[in-house]
This record gives structure tokens, sequence and C-alpha cells, in this order.
């Protein structure tokens, strides 16, 4: 006879303590990059937190690069110009 294991889905929470960031430089005049990752709806966000951007922040420009579909990972291509023209990146999913 085998045995069957069942794993419960919730898993266990860890307290992490606290955790560090790195300061945040100013984005007054920043330059920002969106990767869309090509799922629905995301272009739209992309464009809503660009213009949030802009108006709270100061930020001079959004660019937004989309990559072939939600499967693969952004081509060289893209990750080179994403590099070489931002001060921050956002990556990210909705649906």
């Amino acid at each position: 006879m085998s045995t069957i294991e069942i794993l419960h889905p919730a898993g266990k929470v860890q307290d992490t303590g606290s955790i560090q960031m790195n300061a945040i430089p100013s984005l007054k005049d920043g330059r920002v990059s969106v990767i869309d990752n090509g799922k629905p709806n995301f272009a739209r966000l992309a464009a809503m937190v660009g213009e949030k951007l802009r108006a709270s922040h100061g930020v001079a420009e959004v660019s937004i690069h989309r990559k072939e579909n939600p499967a693969v990972g952004a081509t060289t291509a893209i990750l080179d110009e994403v590099s070489a023209s931002a001060d921050l990146v956002l990556c990210g999913s909705a649906d």
C-alpha cells in the first residue's frame, strides 16, 4: 500500500523582523520605465501609474516597453534600453 502526503495550503507565517529598504531618491525630473508584461489591463494600469508619478512626484518621462507575451521574459534589447534610460523601473501584472 502506498502513502499519500497531504499538504496544508495555508503554510506557516514566519516573522521576518524589520526590513531595511534603500533610500529612494527624488523622482523630480526623473525617468521611469515600465516593463509591460502583456497581461490584460496592464497597459491601462501602467498609464495611470505614469500619470500619477508625473503629477505627484514631478517625473519628467515615463516610457513603456511591452514584452512579447506574459509567458516569456523581456528581451535583451528591452532590458538594455531600460537600463540605459531609466532612473526607476516598474514591472508588474494585472488582469
